[in-house]
């Protein structure tokens, strides 16, 4: 009986090196993986511009409400509210709500009260109304661009533009860019044919008369033979003219190229 020749380890010897070696690679990628840093996150777009230190916002975004400081004094001045959002307004000024104050009467020329986050704003309205008090409150309702005005015993006018700018280059400051008009829709043209007018011209109908016929005739016998009859005229049919031509149409007017619009920044209020 022959003697069995022992079994070679090689085989498997290879897959086990072959098996330790994607091991190890798997590991190095999940050690690696983990080491990477985070991906950036995309900054959130600015939802307002940061005013500079000599800015103030311009009062087209600023809303102003106004209310009569004097409602609750002895001898009421009636109308100051109103009076004053009408010249804020012509000055471009927001006019939120008027109405009467229901706190103790203002003896000055009046009050400008704003939030904690109003304070651009307030000193804004400060240049058409000198004098008026600042008064700094913790009202939710008076944002960064809303103040509110009580109108005082004192007060006279508001300011007129050119005496508020006057005013606020004396003391270094400036408006804030202020957003841009409304564009206004413009009408679509309408593109429009012209055409040749045709012409033409139909002959006139003719008429004709046929002349009488006339017969002699000789008579045999013992009378005379009667004379030859007098035939009709006939009435002649009038020609037709030819069919008036017809204009062609024209070709189209008023095409319009497509057009691109440009690009714009789009508008950030001051916060």
């Amino acid at each position: 009986m022959a003697k069995a020749s022992p079994r070679r380890p090689w085989p498997a010897l290879a897959f086990l090196l072959a098996l330790s070696l994607l091991t190890a690679v798997v590991w190095w990628r999940v050690i690696h993986e983990g080491n990477k840093p985070p991906a950036a996150v995309p900054a959130p777009a600015p939802t307002c511009a940061t005013l500079a230190p000599n800015e103030l916002p311009p009062p087209a975004i600023v809303t102003v409400n106004l209310v009569n400081g004097t409602a609750t004094a002895t001898k009421p001045r009636d109308g100051l509210a109103g009076n004053a959002a009408k010249a804020l307004a012509a000055r471009g000024f927001q006019i939120g709500t008027i109405g009467n104050d229901s706190a103790p009467a203002v003896t000055g020329i009046g009050e400008i009260r704003y939030g904690p986050t109003g304070t651009t704003a307030a000193r804004l309205v400060s240049f058409y109304l000198p004098g008026a008090k600042l008064v700094k409150t913790t009202r939710t309702d008076l944002t960064s661009m809303v103040v509110e005005v009580s109108v005082g015993a004192k007060y006279q006018a508001i300011l007129k533009q050119a005496q508020a700018s006057a005013a606020m280059a004396q003391a270094q400051v400036s408006l804030a860019p202020a957003p841009p008009p409304t564009a206004t829709p413009t009408a679509t043209p309408t593109a429009t044919r012209t055409g040749a007018t045709g012409t033409g011209t139909k002959r006139a109908t003719a008429t004709g008369t046929k002349p009488a016929k006339t017969g002699t005739g000789t008579g045999t016998g013992a009378g005379a033979g009667a004379g030859g009859s007098t035939g009709t005229g006939g009435t002649g049919t009038g020609g037709t003219g030819p069919t008036d031509a017809t204009g062609t149409t024209g070709a189209t007017d008023g095409a319009t190229a497509p057009t691109t619009p440009a690009a714009t920044t789009p508008y950030l209020p001051p916060c």
